[in-house]
């Protein structure tokens, strides 16, 4: 049934997790896994930008002595993607720190019986991007288990391609209370199986000269690499969160021009000839705010994740304006004020230069106060 806004009961009543799967069943490969892979994904992005430095977030990353391998290398990823260079140098330096604490501390204890593994060497806890990937993982297989209640789930899974690979089955019949829902889960991937095991069977016959004249078709030729991806899950896959920064930068753009237009109507010239001040002030201002904003955000306060995009590139891109000190130059020209056009444009540039300097060097002038004898 078909609502008026567009939506079926099924959709009205989805559980957490619906529409994702939806999404990764389109994609080839195991679905789970790259459910897992975009969760750890985000909770990487957003450790590196915002929570690098809040105190409960680095001890549960001490207890873990940082992730796993395969989430230290996403981490790697994220940073290189994601300009998150600096998160994880504050992060990993803390981590060799915690380590070599460790070991030094059981460096002590050498006349005790000597253990198997030094203490220092054992994490305590479980990587943190783990924990959260699995709870992805784990709802999507409660999905998958019991596809006859979701049509629009069941059919995204007749496309002939695989969609859980074997870890994730081995996860899900140990995860599912039913034994009907266990046959769902041994059910689907059986079929996959299958389908795939003929596209590789009829490649191999395809590789006999007699039969080779048939041709190959592309499900045949990328059969094996599925196999693969199918016994022993698919790789790592690299994703982008850019509907938030988008976001970010509209709203910052919104209040710059905003601002701009505000500067405009107070700084308006009276007379069309007239130096046109409020350009000049915006651009100014714009250059000497920018300059110290851009060092603020990337040298003295902590790492974050969209303000950069607010500040930088939405509120003074939106804020400063070149083009109009172009036209407004031009116009001057054509009203045969040309000293004023070429006074307007030198200042503008060197004034302009000059501020972002300055403001750079407001950025980073280290504010002392003197103590009173």
């Amino acid at each position: 049934m078909t609502t008026r806004a567009g939506r079926t009961d099924e959709d009205r009543r989805r559980p957490v997790g619906y529409f994702d799967l939806l999404r990764d069943l389109a994609e080839p490969g195991c679905a789970v896994c790259h459910g897992e892979d975009r969760t750890a994904w985000r909770y990487l992005d957003g450790l590196l930008w915002e929570g690098v430095t809040d105190p409960g977030v680095r001890e549960a990353t001490r207890a873990s002595h940082g992730f796993c391998r395969h989430h230290a290398l996403m981490a790697v990823a994220v940073a290189q993607r994601e300009s998150g260079q600096l998160g994880m140098s504050i992060l990993f330096e803390d981590l060799l720190r915690h380590v070599e604490s460790d070991l030094g501390a059981s460096g002590t204890r050498a006349g005790r019986r000597r253990a198997r593994i030094e203490p220092g060497l054992q994490p305590h806890a479980a990587c943190r991007a783990c924990v959260s990937a699995r709870a992805t993982g784990r709802s999507y297989l409660a999905l998958l288990a019991v596809i006859d209640r979701y049509p629009r789930v069941a059919s995204a899974l007749l496309d002939g391609r695989p969609h859980v690979c074997l870890p994730h089955l081995r996860s899900g019949l140990g995860q599912v209370a039913s034994e009907a829902e266990r046959a769902a889960l041994r059910g689907l991937y059986l079929r996959d199986s299958e389908t795939l095991r003929a596209e590789l069977l009829e490649f191999i016959r395809k590789r006999d000269y007699r039969f080779a004249h048939e041709g190959t078709t592309r499900e045949e030729a990328t059969a094996w690499t599925r196999a693969v991806r199918m016994l022993v899950g698919d790789p790592m896959r690299e994703y982008r969160d850019k509907p938030m920064r988008a976001v970010s930068v509209f709203v910052g753009g919104a209040c710059g021009t905003l601002a701009r237009w505000w500067v405009g109507l107070a700084l308006a010239p009276s007379s069309p000839a007239g130096f046109p001040t409020a350009t000049f002030v915006v651009n100014i201002t714009g250059a000497l705010g920018l300059g110290f904003a851009s060092v603020l955000l990337t040298e003295r306060l902590p790492p974050t994740r969209y303000l950069r995009s607010l500040v930088g590139i939405g509120f003074f891109g939106a804020y400063t304006t070149f083009s109009t000190m172009a036209v407004e130059g031009v116009r001057l020209l054509d009203l045969g004020r040309t000293r004023t056009a070429l006074t307007y444009w030198i200042l503008t540039l060197v004034l302009g230069q000059m501020a972002g300097v300055y403001g750079m060097w407001l950025g980073r002038m280290k504010f002392t106060v003197k103590e009173r004898a």
